[in-house]
């Protein structure tokens, strides 16, 4: 997907992309952490967890579009250029990393996961709990962090000139 409307569409669809995936980290990282609320957040951490991926890797996909004309530019600062679009790639992993967590984590705690749970009693241990909670707090703030540096340097290099 190169536009949207005659736009480029890569900062419309990031918009996606940097809501979701912040949300999809607290929702998943809550649904870890907090055994009160995982009754009332249920699958909706696996499928936000998917939808914020599925948003990054659309995001990443019209970026790489893009970067193919702007880098036909006169005046482009390539470095800039590949240290955001390294950026978007690194975030889509850790997007992709989030939902397996939050895969996990449904197995593990849902009421589906009972079931299972009575055949493989390794996913009543304690330490499967934790783990699961350290894995989701690391994806998750890998998630944000990656989000967060990226949408950085792509503004960096838009707003630049503008503001300088």
């Amino acid at each position: 997907m190169n536009t949207i409307a005659g736009l480029p569409a890569h900062p419309l669809l990031v918009h996606a992309a940097v809501v979701l995936l912040p949300l999809a980290a607290l929702v998943v990282v809550a649904y870890a952490v907090w055994p009160a609320a995982r009754a009332r957040i249920g699958i909706v951490s696996p499928v936000l967890a998917l939808i914020a991926a599925g948003a990054a890797k659309l995001a990443e996909g019209a970026g790489e579009s893009l970067e193919r004309v702007v880098e036909t530019l006169p005046d482009t600062n390539r470095a800039a250029v590949n240290a955001h679009a390294e950026l978007g790639e690194q975030t889509v992993v850790a997007a992709g990393a989030l939902v397996l967590v939050a895969v996990a984590l449904s197995l593990v705690h849902g009421t589906a996961a009972a079931r299972l749970r009575e055949r493989l009693s390794l996913l009543e241990a304690p330490w499967v709990g934790i783990v699961g909670a350290v894995l989701a707090v690391i994806a998750g703030v890998a998630v944000v962090y990656l989000t967060v540096d990226a949408g950085h340097t792509g503004a960096s290099m838009v707003w630049s000139d503008l503001t300088s």
